[in-house]
C-alpha cells in the first residue's frame, strides 16, 4: 500500500517516467508545501541526487544502484570515463 503519490525515482525505475520528467517533479516540489528536501520529494537518496547534480548522465545508473543494492557512486564509477572508483 502506498502512502502517497509515486515519486519520480520510483516511476523512473519502473520505466514509467523519462529522465527529463525530473524537472517537472522539481517544479511540483517548488509549488508544494513540502518542507522536506527535494531529493526526498523525488524519491532519491541524498547520494543519488548529488550524483545526478554533478553528472546528469548518472540518472541512468540509479535503477542499477537500487536493483543491485549498492551505492550510486559505485554503480556510476564505470560511467565516469576517468577510471576513478
Amino acid at each position: 500500500m502506498s502512502d502517497g503519490p509515486d515519486k519520480f525515482a520510483d516511476l523512473y525505475r519502473r520505466g514509467e517516467a523519462h529522465a527529463g520528467d525530473v524537472f517537472d517533479f522539481i517544479g511540483l516540489w517548488r509549488e508544494s508545501d513540502s518542507e522536506g528536501p527535494v531529493f526526498e520529494f523525488l524519491g532519491m537518496t541524498e547520494d543519488e541526487y548529488g550524483s545526478w547534480i554533478e553528472r546528469p548522465e548518472c540518472l541512468d545508473a540509479i535503477p542499477r544502484a537500487g536493483c543491485e543494492g549498492g551505492p550510486l557512486r559505485k554503480a556510476t564509477a564505470s560511467t565516469n570515463g576517468s577510471g576513478e572508483k
